[in-house]
């Protein structure tokens, strides 16, 4: 196996981060589009009301890539430090055992999600349903050109409702 040889820009955020400023945006979002707010006088109820949606729906589309990036950061440094610190567990183990000739270049799905479901490290649905939210972040980073058929949208809330345990679990592990 190469040699494994990353620096690690330390610029990568939390969850808990990415929430508290969804949060904080949202709050500021709804804050703008009160109906006492000049801009909107002359929009009809509908309009306003379409407006205002799109706007929220747009917010939570861009706060939900961006956990998803967060997720997809932790789950690679992760397995990069595994792979650094020849851990002993069964996942470590796994991991080093992909032999790939430049792990910086490891598939999320393929690799690091496929190894914690193939493991049992984590429930095997719950993985399923990992992989297939980020056909959804993969959509989205790519500027949502296609019609999205396996992928699944789920609102930040949700979203953070299935990573935040995930996280925590293999940083626990």
């Amino acid at each position: 196996m190469a040699r494994i040889s990353v620096s690690f820009s330390n610029q990568n955020v939390s969850l808990a981060y990415v929430r508290e400023k969804y949060q904080v945006s949202m709050d500021a979002l709804n804050d703008y589009y009160q109906t006492t707010n000049p801009r909107f006088i002359s929009y009809t109820r509908q309009e306003f009301e379409q407006e205002f949606d799109e706007s929220r729906d747009e917010l939570e589309k861009l706060f939900s890539l961006d956990l998803l990036s967060c997720v997809e950061a932790s789950c690679r440094v992760d397995y990069l430090n595994r792979l650094g610190k020849k851990l002993k567990d069964p996942v470590s183990r796994a991991m080093r055992s992909l032999g790939l000739p430049d792990p910086r270049k490891a598939s999320l799905e393929e690799h690091i999600l496929s190894t914690w479901q193939n493991v049992g490290a984590y429930r095997n649905g719950y993985m399923s349903e990992i992989k297939r939210v980020f056909k959804y972040r993969h959509w989205l980073a790519h500027g949502r050109y296609w019609v999205l058929r396996n992928g699944r949208i789920l609102d930040f809330s949700s979203l953070y409702a299935l990573m935040d345990p995930f996280i925590s679990y293999i940083r626990s592990y």
